[in-house]
């Protein structure tokens, strides 16, 4: 369904699509359909072990042999609405192309809770129905980058396996002088996963918490120690370490948030 979205949006008529997809060993026929049903897509194989933010990066270092003039980050559980590529140039342009624009996105049931985008400095999702808002931290789910601001930040680090690439990229931008603003309104339509992580579910056995803490899926914390020494700090970074691992052994003592 995402890809269709894809295909059916709104395009101006000098923009060409070439998209990218990162396979990263999957076993439901997903590639063997997208292949089927667009052949011009371009699968880039991984081998499993991948997650996020590794597959972004593989796919993102094919993608720039093309030299194109943008890069848009998507990922595959986020449903576009038909204008929002012209949405996001719309707003590019009005930036010289010398900014990241990302895309809100709302639940698919009332189609009005900000799920995923643009946050400000406290965490709290920055939305305008009307004009583009300037934010501090972005998710990845719907992020035009364009070749001006990839020539500057470059990829996103490769060290994180899953989460955190995101969030370190915004902040990678921001450290080099490149500003990030949300599209006005909602661009497309994602879910949250709404349930608590296993590693701080104090429903779940010990072992399960521990076994999950260090998985790419979970909070694995010499990724949290690296995101948090190099953004922000030493100390700040020692301080996540140790609550992290506080949040496996004492979880009843947190408040697991389900988002």
């Amino acid at each position: 369904m995402c890809m269709s979205q894809i295909y059916n949006m709104t395009l101006p008529d000098d923009v060409q699509l070439e998209i990218y997809m990162t396979d990263d060993g999957c076993t439901d026929g997903t590639p063997e359909a997208v292949s089927e049903m667009y052949p011009e897509v371009h699968i880039v194989s991984g081998d499993g072990t991948l997650f996020w933010n590794k597959g972004m990066y593989l796919a993102w270092n094919e993608a720039s042999k093309t030299d194109p003039d943008y890069f848009l980050w998507l990922n595959d559980d986020t449903y576009l609405y038909a204008d929002t590529l012209l949405k996001l140039l719309s707003v590019s342009e009005a930036k010289a192309d010398k900014c990241i624009i990302i895309g809100d996105t709302c639940d698919t049931e009332t189609k009005s809770t900000i799920t995923y985008g643009g946050k400000t400095r406290n965490g709290s999702y920055v939305f305008d129905s009307t004009n583009a808002s300037q934010c501090f931290y972005m998710n990845g789910n719907i992020v035009l980058i364009p070749d001006h601001v990839f020539r500057i930040v470059g990829y996103n680090d490769p060290y994180y396996s899953h989460a955190m690439g995101d969030y370190d990229y915004g902040l990678m931008a921001a450290k080099k002088g490149v500003d990030i603003y949300v599209a006005p309104g909602f661009c497309g339509e994602c879910d949250l996963h709404d349930c608590i992580s296993t590693w701080k579910n104090p429903d779940k056995s010990l072992c399960e918490r521990w076994q999950a803490f260090f998985k790419p899926t979970g909070a694995n914390p010499f990724e949290f120690f690296y995101y948090r020494k190099k953004n922000y700090g030493v100390f700040p970074a020692c301080c996540t370490f140790v609550s992290n691992f506080m949040h496996v052994l004492f979880p009843r003592f947190w408040d697991n948030d389900r988002r």
